[in-house]
């Protein structure tokens, strides 16, 4: 199997998906080169394309862009080349050349990818079992219930599980003492706080490049709606585990190994 075959059997998968209109793409390298090793990671960044070309590995699995460019990155490279960001764009490229890597990027599969994708391994990894109780209009955003519990300790329990991931400490707008039952959370930065009130959500998990603070957060407090801020990555690190056992349940001879993004933020503060 090559690249491209691979690519197009992921999102033959993902009726949500529409194939010629989608950021699921080969975004550099040869989508004929024969792939049997793949890294997945949530952005294919210098150390991950370092680790990928010294593990022998034939491409890398991304969800997010590779070119600081959601949609169309290729054709779209002119916004950056020239520019003040062609530097790091052909760091990134020359080392992918060298290597001989290609990059797959498996988003908009993934985003709605039933039971294993982002949203589904988000809500696993922070202990919320079973299916959604509601589901938002385009299937982002999903609603759980959950035992009554305060704001502010429902909080700190979701910052025990991110500091996993490097993120161990989370942002809480609204009042701590606040009892919720139901809960909000959306996938990467589809967390739309209208679609949790419309779900009956008293808080909402939203992520920080997702959700604007004098528009999102201000409107949310106006309405008494709860949000805990979590940084994109942290959010959809999980995915990329189970992004890499799918891929290895497969039976299509790929063998996938995650490797882990993080966060790659230090925390800094003084005491209160």
């Amino acid at each position: 199997m090559n690249c491209q075959q691979l690519l197009d059997k992921i999102v033959s998968q993902a009726d949500w998906v529409n194939p010629s209109d989608t950021v699921d793409r080969i975004l550099f390298g040869r989508g004929d080169k024969p792939v049997r090793r793949i890294l997945v990671t949530w952005q294919a960044d210098l150390s991950t394309i370092d680790q990928a070309a010294s593990g022998g590995y034939d491409a890398i699995m991304v969800h997010e862009p590779l070119f600081y460019i959601h949609a169309r990155e290729q054709e779209n490279l002119g916004r950056w080349i020239p520019g003040v960001r062609e530097q790091a764009l052909r760091q990134r490229m020359e080392r992918l050349a060298q290597a001989d890597l290609t990059v797959i990027r498996n988003h908009d599969t993934w985003d709605r990818m039933p039971e294993v994708g982002i949203p589904f391994a988000w809500a696993r990894f922070l202990g919320l079992s079973g299916r959604p109780d509601a589901t938002g209009h385009q299937g982002y955003e999903h609603a759980y219930d959950v035992e009554p519990v305060a704001a502010g300790t429902l909080a700190d329990r979701i910052a025990q599980r991110t500091r996993l991931l490097g993120e161990p400490f989370v942002q809480l707008l609204g009042d701590p003492d606040r009892r919720i039952t139901r809960l909000g959370l959306g996938t990467g930065c589809a967390c739309s706080v209208d679609v949790y009130r419309s779900m009956g959500c008293q808080a909402g998990i939203v992520v920080d490049d997702g959700q604007l603070y004098w528009q999102d957060f201000c409107y949310a407090k106006d309405e008494g709606i709860t949000l805990i801020r979590v940084l994109h990555a942290t959010s959809e690190e999980p995915g990329m585990v189970t992004m890499a056992e799918w891929l290895n349940r497969q039976g299509w001879g790929i063998e996938a190994d995650y490797a882990p993004f993080n966060t790659q933020m230090r925390w800094v503060g003084a005491p209160l």
